[in-house]
């Protein structure tokens, strides 16, 4: 069988181009993938595995888009046996397909030997291999892993990880989050191993080779978010107060020594709120698992009834590990029940999620009492690139940063603080029942926030620079006499930002909001202002100073350079504090010079760790 693959490999023409989307002629609705996961045997490891070709195979139906004899699927890495099309309108036999791989764009070519007619539905026989991975040199698509037992034995694992674009190594699909199909799932595992996947396992055949795991037929979702993991693990199961089925799966001395009943209570617990708080007409999936895989490229991945989970992180029990486990419920909702129509409007999947994550379990606080109050996340160093953004590079995965969870969380919130919390939810909860089981950009979602806000102007001028431009609002502070005068700033609908109006704000108020002012679009010389844009968590007032706290996303520049002083010994003890602090001053304060900058620069820098920037990102912000 491999040499086959082989042979067959060397006959495919690969051609090499610049990257290009995915043509869009097809819409899957179906995939039936059937795939042979052998784990090393008894006298083996890793690296006996490592770059074999397991065979595999994947039935795809689809409804045609565009007449054409031509369909494109994603592919990287795989090896074509066979390749056969019938028209599923009629009885027609498989016929053979000609090929070809275009490797840069990860494109396969298929030529039909007849028309695909615009509505006519067909399906697609492919036989081919996968190359077998092996964590830690790979961690995306499938890949193999190991970990060490309690009787120091070595076990392993095989597990997938697909987002942003990593299913293609495993199967060819449409690897694209603008298209959802069903998916069902049968898995050829090593004898004596279990397979989870996104659905219950519906059948279980054994064999002296092999053992054949069937799993029921998924709802629909993008191939980013299909999950398989092959393990030797223990498995605890549980329900929730209101009966709904979720399950923790890991190692023996794992799951018996650190999951503890008050974690499982707590999964518990949020299942039940999250599903009130989220009404959708139904809950898509018929379980929700917690699964441990020994490396994963992130904390956990929210692939819908199999959440996978960093080995690390896993029922460590505390503040950060019940977070990332509302993080990875709230994308149930935010990402898997409704999906980012194009990896540039991920901000609708991390930014909503991330920032649900600190407005649930501050609400959570109510039931369980003792969980620590978390304030809105920043983000003012990375800075490299918008957060909606059209990505024109075929590694999605370096698109995908920081800024679409920390920042877009703040901006959601400032959003919330403008129209009020309960008409933010009340917009959320138009969304996901209007695009359930589909679709949403940024742009729809600010539509329905518009048609239920009860001011009356447009949020887009206000909002839209925040999340399309890479600079921040500057924020200038000067002293007259006892008032601090504090520049507002001014958005207008070309997204370019002025500064004007100062707004007088007195030393002694106790919460500052920042006024934000835009034009019309229809009047420009009418200036509308707007109050409370921000977190009244913004600024703090000292009897002398208003310093900004680090979850601000304005730069600040403080006009006169004692004010720089002020501020500085105001926040030297703090170290994220006084870090973001010091990139504002070295951006505000370049080709100025003043006996007062020496002082503050060496405030700052009487903690060692503020000498230079800390990362790549730190020095592209400081370059702005």
């Amino acid at each position: 069988m491999v040499l086959r693959f082989l042979l067959q490999l060397l006959l495919v023409t690969v051609v090499t181009a610049e990257f290009k989307p995915l043509p869009r002629y097809i819409i899957a609705t179906h995939y039936a993938l059937d795939i042979s996961i052998n784990m090393p045997a008894a006298n083996q490891t890793l690296s006996n595995i490592v770059g074999t070709v397991q065979p595999a195979m994947v039935q795809i139906f689809f409804k045609v888009l565009k007449a054409t004899d031509k369909i494109y699927l994603n592919a990287e890495n795989l090896i074509f046996s066979e390749i056969l099309i019938r028209n599923e309108n009629g009885t027609s036999d498989y016929a053979e397909m000609s090929y070809t791989y275009i490797d840069d764009d990860q494109l396969l070519g298929l030529k039909s030997p007849y028309l695909l007619t615009l509505g006519g539905r067909y399906s697609l026989n492919i036989s081919y291999g996968y190359i077998t991975q092996t964590a830690p040199t790979v961690n995306y698509g499938l890949f193999f892993s190991n970990w060490t037992d309690e009787n120091n034995k070595t076990r392993y694992v095989a597990g997938t990880h697909f987002e942003p674009i990593s299913a293609r190594k495993m199967m060819p699909c449409l690897d694209d989050p603008s298209y959802r199909a069903t998916w069902q799932v049968t898995v050829d595992a090593t004898p004596g191993y279990s397979v989870s996947s996104n659905t219950k396992r519906i059948s279980l055949t054994k064999s002296r080779h092999s053992w054949r795991h069937t799993f029921a037929v998924t709802p629909s979702i993008p191939s980013y978010l299909v999950a398989i993991v092959v393990h030797d693990y223990d498995e605890l199961n549980f329900k929730t107060p209101k009966g709904y089925e979720y399950s923790i799966i890991g190692p023996n001395r794992t799951l018996h020594y650190k999951c503890n009943v008050k974690q499982m209570d707590f999964i518990g617990v949020a299942i039940d709120y999250l599903m009130e708080k989220f009404k959708v007409d139904k809950y898509p999936f018929d379980k929700i698992d917690f699964i441990r895989l020994p490396f994963h490229p992130a904390l956990g991945m929210e692939n819908p009834g199999l959440i996978t989970w960093r080995n690390y992180k896993f029922c460590i029990y505390g503040d950060y590990w019940q977070q990332v486990v509302l993080h990875e419920l709230l994308h149930q909702w935010f990402g898997n029940i409704v999906t980012p129509v194009a990896w540039s409007d991920v901000v609708m999947s991390e930014g909503l999620t991330s920032y649900y994550t600190r407005v649930v379990y501050n609400e959570m606080n109510i039931i369980f009492g003792h969980l620590k109050r978390i304030l809105p996340g920043q983000i003012l160093s990375e800075n490299d690139l918008p957060i909606i953004n059209k990505p024109t590079d075929l590694d999605q995965k370096k698109y995908i940063g920081r800024r679409h969870y920390d920042k877009s969380a703040f901006l959601f919130q400032m959003m919330a603080d403008l129209i009020g919390e309960e008409t933010f939810d009340k917009a959320i909860n138009i969304h996901l029942k209007f695009n359930e089981n589909g679709w949403a950009s940024f742009d729809q979602f600010l539509a329905i926030v518009n048609s239920v806000s009860t001011l009356n102007f447009d949020l887009g001028p206000i909002f839209k620079p925040y999340f399309t431009r890479t600079d921040y609002p500057v924020i200038f502070i000067r002293k007259v006499g006892n008032i601090l005068e504090m520049t507002p700033v001014l958005v207008k609908d070309d997204n370019d930002a002025i500064f004007s109006n100062p707004a007088q704000l007195p030393i002694n108020s106790s919460e500052y909001y920042v006024p934000v002012y835009y034009y019309s679009k229809y009047d420009k010389s009418a200036i509308h202002p707007i109050l409370q844009v921000g977190s009244k968590y913004q600024f703090v007032s000292y009897p002398d100073i208003i310093v900004p706290y680090p979850v601000s996303y304005h730069r600040t520049c403080y006009v006169q350079p004692e004010l720089w002083l002020l501020a500085a010994r105001h926040v030297q003890r703090d170290y994220f504090w006084a870090w973001n602090m010091y990139l504002d001053f070295l951006v505000c304060t370049k080709n100025q010079s003043s006996p007062v900058f020496d002082e503050v620069l060496q405030v700052f820098l009487m903690q060692d760790r503020m000498a230079v920037p800390k990362n790549d990102h730190d020095e592209k912000w400081l370059k702005y």
